[in-house]
């Protein structure tokens, strides 16, 4: 009498336990709770995880001004931003006589991925559904040690680690020196406890499974908000269709904005052009810039015709390298002391 008016809440999971077979239609009111359910748990998940961007991310220091005049460049520029039907897409060039601002060094872009072709089918990919990328991984993550975590998921397909830098790696810390480092790490938090950020190492993974089963139990809430936790590094994985951004870094000095679009561009022609955003200098030196594409399978096309891309020392990430990265790789930082 106690249970009977919410029975059919759990009469299938018991039915399911006490190996009976039942052919009875599932309770309506239940798909119905659930369905409302898993849509108020994803909205948990990205409010979640706009939280950790917004601790994470750093202030995106962005030039201001106009631009500089280079007829060549902006007339090839021209003709790699139109469409087969003469349609120019981006934004249109100021003239010289507009110009004003002056130009800033180091600062991080964005760029704009605009698909010039309308009935592009863009060329085999890994399917995104069976893809799953995890971050904040220990710097000395090995791809065999990954590839047994997440089996636990499904079978694992492949595993590739990005951004290991293991020539600055000074190896496992002493007792002494892990004691140290705890001490200084204890006292920078409470200096900087008015602007405390979410910790996150540089090096990341992308892990390719068998299955799209695998896939959706890598990407369960509790793995994409709290992550699995190795060697106190809470790993999080993030679906691919979350991810729809490539990260050029590390471009030398000497490079304009308009020479980055350029060589972009001249890639990625003729599916796709690449503009730099409203309100940024075409004549700024960037150290670093974000590329936005409209999917993941696009963004995927992108980084492997990218591989090719010609800016000496410049290397190309999935995920943006935090800006306290070298004290991770030289373990001056470390989640396990």
């Amino acid at each position: 009498k106690c249970v009977s008016s919410h029975i059919h809440l759990i009469a299938e999971e018991m039915a399911v336990f006490f190996y009976v077979n039942h052919s009875a239609r599932r309770d309506p009111r239940v798909t119905q709770r659930e369905k409302k359910w898993l849509a108020e748990q994803e909205a948990f998940v990205n409010t979640m995880l706009e939280v950790y961007e917004s601790l994470e991310v750093a202030p995106v220091s962005q030039a201001r001004g106009l631009l500089l005049d280079n007829s060549e460049t902006l007339q090839e520029l021209d003709m790699l931003r139109t469409r087969i039907d003469g349609v120019k897409v981006g934004r249109d060039r100021q003239s010289e006589d507009a110009r004003n601002g002056r130009r800033r060094k180091n600062v991080h872009l964005v760029f704009d991925a605009m698909v010039l072709q309308n009935d592009w089918t863009i060329p085999m990919v890994p399917q995104n559904q069976h893809i799953v990328f995890v971050d904040n991984l220990p710097i000395d993550m090995e791809e065999a040690d990954l590839f047994d975590f997440y089996s636990r998921c499904g079978a694992v397909q492949s595993v590739k680690i990005f951004n290991q830098r293991e020539e600055l790696d000074p190896g496992p810390l002493s007792a002494k020196n892990r004691r140290e480092q705890r001490l200084k790490q204890r006292q920078s938090m409470s200096r900087n406890r008015h602007r405390w950020k979410r910790p996150r190492t540089p090096v990341y993974a992308q892990i390719n499974f068998a299955s799209r089963e695998g896939h959706d139990a890598a990407v369960e809430s509790p793995l994409r908000i709290f992550g699995m936790v190795v060697r106190k590094h809470p790993m999080r994985s993030i679906r691919a269709d979350d991810i729809t951004s490539l990260f050029l870094e590390d471009i030398p000095e000497g490079m304009y904005s308009l020479d980055v679009e350029h060589k972009l561009s001249q890639l990625l022609h003729p599916e796709i052009y690449v503009c730099l955003d409203v309100g940024q200098h075409d004549f700024a030196e960037p150290s670093s810039c974000e590329i936005k594409f409209p999917s993941f399978q696009i963004a995927y096309h992108a980084y492997q015709k990218l591989q090719d891309l010609d800016i000496e020392g410049a290397s190309l990430h999935w995920m943006r390298t935090p800006q306290d990265a070298m004290k991770y790789w030289t373990r001056e930082y470390s989640f396990e002391t």
